[in-house]
């Protein structure tokens, strides 16, 4: 058995809490029912005594992680995470997204996002994005909430010095930022590898509105603007006063709404497979096809979700209606581009619809140099007369009259507000509902904050099918 020396001259009979509790399971083995030798009381006493006290030192280090509060052992420090030189500590932590080990776990669309969002910051905004980045991107961090996962009681236990700093930090931050919701013992945030607004592609969707529309990370409630559909400009001779302009100035407000995706593993998968990778790839494909729907045909604030593109234009006032009732014809596409404000045609629009509508659409001639060919020119993507049409997997195929074909829009003014910092929950024991016994599994709940909304209702047009209401 191991002696150590403390520098007080007290023996230290153990090194960790396992090795005591073998130790004490050795002695009742040994002892096998009978009472324990005077020897072997005392050893078993001392065991005892050191776990207690490693227990009751774990629970006040614990405590304290928990309250936020600075300590020496946890090597913390504020400043590490403010000042000048955040910026740059961002950076570095997004380059080393693309080396080593670490390359794998984003995609380029992904760090695309996350340089704009660093590139665009500005002020207080910029100082908590790049907070955020520094500090969830911690592989640390990521390496402690691994843990976590494999033991959501009892993994923080195992937290390195570095690992228990890495965690301090990230609680921190979700009191600054007012992301967390949970109890005391609640959820944590997710590592960037791993927050569902940074995963922009899913196999289980195809969606482009994260390619097309503008999209902001926002650390506040919600996102406010001012939009205006456009101004009248004169000529004004000399001397003469200016006329006054009919412009009217809107303010757009785009409220993140929560979403939730819940994962199942049994204890055989946490322990056997790289949890944090199988959670990347299934609260990303979750999510995606989630937010597309939402971006589509969302109810809005009052239902609790991102406003969509179709419901904010549902009133009829953008509608462009086939000429004949029930059918999408060749001369509706050509009317349905050319309807389109110039001021919006001059900023690249593009088209989002079904692969049913786009496969209609590719049947229309177009007469080119006396040779008949597709009105749709393939590519990636597939494009109208020069304008791009995007697949979108949720929208309806426009076969019945009031059903959306098609939308045409400048998509800057399509915003996607994202709430910083992705949380966990993690539930240690699953129970079956109809018997409330342990399933040998444990719960991963991901939620975060998204809403949307459309800017400026002017740049936006849908091509409708005649015949029946808008």
């Amino acid at each position: 058995m191991p002696r150590n020396r403390r520098r007080d001259g007290a023996s230290e009979e153990f090194s960790h809490v396992d090795e005591a509790r073998e130790t004490m399971q050795e002695l009742h083995e040994r002892a096998n029912g009978a009472d324990l030798s005077e020897a072997d009381q005392a050893t078993w006493s001392a065991a005892e005594k050191y776990i207690t006290r490693c227990e009751t030192a774990q629970r006040a280090l614990h405590e304290a992680v928990l309250r936020g509060d600075q300590h020496e052992r946890a090597g913390e420090s504020r400043s590490a995470t403010r000042g000048p030189q955040v910026g740059s500590q961002a950076r570095h932590v997004l380059e080393s997204y693309e080396r080593g080990s670490r390359a794998e776990l984003l995609d380029r669309s992904s760090m695309e996002k996350l340089h704009t969002t660093l590139d665009e910051g500005e002020g207080a905004e910029f100082d908590e994005m790049s907070r955020w980045l520094t500090i969830t991107g911690n592989p640390h961090y990521e390496r402690a909430v691994c843990k976590l996962f494999r033991d959501p009681d009892h993994g923080s236990r195992d937290f390195t010095r570095e690992e228990l700093a890495a965690w301090q930090a990230a609680r921190n931050l979700q009191r600054s930022v007012s992301v967390y919701q949970g109890g005391p013992s609640g959820g944590f945030l997710a590592p960037v590898h791993l927050d569902p607004a940074v995963l922009l592609s899913s196999d289980g969707v195809l969606s482009s509105f994260r390619k097309l529309a503008r999209t902001v990370t926002i650390s506040t409630e919600s996102w406010r603007g001012v939009s205006s559909a456009g101004t009248t400009a004169y000529w004004v001779p000399e001397n003469q006063s200016a006329e006054q302009s009919d412009a009217t100035f809107d303010q757009p407000k785009v409220t993140p709404h929560k979403r939730v995706a819940y994962l199942v593993a049994s204890f055989e998968a946490l322990g056997d497979t790289n949890i944090q990778r199988e959670a990347q790839n299934l609260i990303r494909d979750e999510f995606a096809c989630q937010e597309n729907q939402a971006f589509t045909y969302g109810a809005g604030d009052a239902a609790g979700e991102p406003t969509g593109v179709l419901t904010a234009l549902d009133d009829g006032s953008r509608d462009v209606p086939t000429a004949v009732d029930g059918v999408y014809g060749r001369e509706d596409v050509l009317a349905f581009q050319e309807s389109l404000a110039p001021r919006w045609r001059a900023n690249r629009p593009a088209i989002q619809g079904s692969l049913h509508a786009l496969n209609l659409t590719r049947a229309f001639p177009l007469l080119a140099g006396g040779v008949e060919t597709s009105l749709v020119t393939e590519g990636d993507p597939p494009s109208v007369r020069g304008t791009p049409w995007y697949e979108n997997s949720s929208m309806d195929d426009g076969d019945l009259p009031g059903d959306a074909i098609a939308v045409l829009a400048d998509w800057q003014q399509f915003l996607i507000a994202d709430r910083v910092g992705a949380s966990f929950e993690l539930i240690q024991n699953v129970m079956d509902a109809s018997t409330q016994r342990p399933t040998g599994q444990r719960g991963i709940m991901a939620w975060t904050r998204t809403g949307s909304g459309v800017l400026v209702p002017e740049a936006f047009k849908v091509l409708r099918l005649a015949g029946g209401a808008s």
